[in-house]
């Protein structure tokens, strides 16, 4: 009894301590939310500390009123949402056939997107690339050239390979084709995998301005919501409020409002893919 006693005495230190530097963690990332809120809803030129001053919601009415803004983020949800789906799916259906031993080829395949995966021609081969295949300035740009990601081709891989054969056996026994099993079978099983890699992509895709920055030199119009805001912050042109006083004043605070309102798409949909999440996030994990 005194054995278990310390075990479970040890436990909950144990839990202490680990819950203690995660909620310290936690803290550190949402102090500059805050701050950064806080600033949205504060009038020009304050020092903020976690706490708005003068509060107003200018800056708000700002960014409502500016029509680029909006533009932007239509941009963005195509990039994140069509580009992510884009990429999920041939990712998907690469991997299915190479997580089965009687694959032809399987090694050599494997091998292929793994290269890839570790060595990139770098930007300016791509740059030239795209030029020659006639994407640059385009939205297509930042969607198609980006649809092979080997990481998701092997998360999805290991998936598939914890499916027991057996069903599929089963399956194909009763009369079922190929894409029978893989459309009635597979993918029902698999969607805990497929809302975890839509979640990174759309993650991903949605805070990347590194893309429009080097693939839309000239087409500002197509830029996504992270380049615009990238833009404003850095000054551009684009943004220039040089003529109205008062805009340019609260400068600092229209950009805390712009990355504020960029961030809700996100927070909202989150919720929605956390309780497929724990599930996905296991990709590859020994099923009993």
């Amino acid at each position: 009894m005194e054995k278990v006693k310390k075990l479970r005495s040890n436990s909950v230190v144990y839990c202490i301590i680990i819950y203690g530097i995660l909620g310290l963690f936690a803290i550190l990332c949402i102090l500059p939310i805050i701050n950064v809120l806080s600033l949205s809803f504060s009038g020009a030129q304050q020092q903020i500390i976690l706490l708005p001053k003068r509060a107003t919601l200018y800056s708000y009415k700002v960014v409502f009123q500016e029509a680029a803004y909006f533009r932007a983020l239509g941009w963005s949800v195509v990039v994140a949402g069509g580009g992510s789906l884009f990429t999920a799916t041939i990712m998907f259906f690469a991997a299915y056939p190479l997580s089965k031993a009687d694959c032809p080829l399987r090694r050599f395949f494997m091998i292929f997107f793994v290269i890839t995966m570790l060595f990139s021609g770098g930007i300016v081969t791509n740059f030239l690339w795209f030029r020659q295949l006639g994407l640059l300035d385009t939205p297509w740009a930042l969607i198609i050239p980006f649809g092979v990601q080997p990481y998701y081709l092997i998360l999805f891989k290991s998936y598939f390979e914890n499916i027991p054969q057996a069903i599929e056996d089963a399956a194909e026994i009763d009369g079922a084709n190929k894409m029978d099993i893989l459309i009635r079978i597979v993918v029902p099983m698999t969607v805990p995998a497929i809302i975890t890699v839509m979640l990174f992509l759309i993650v991903a895709n949605w805070n990347n301005y590194s893309r429009a920055l080097y693939y839309l030199p000239t087409k500002h119009e197509y830029y996504p919501l992270a380049m615009f805001i990238q833009n404003y912050i850095n000054g551009s042109a684009v943004n220039d409020y040089k003529g109205d006083l008062e805009k340019a004043l609260h400068k600092d605070n229209i950009e805390a409002a712009m990355i504020i309102l960029s961030m809700l798409p996100i927070v909202c949909a989150y919720p929605f893919f956390l309780r497929f999440f724990t599930k996905g996030v296991a990709v590859g994990a020994v099923k009993g």
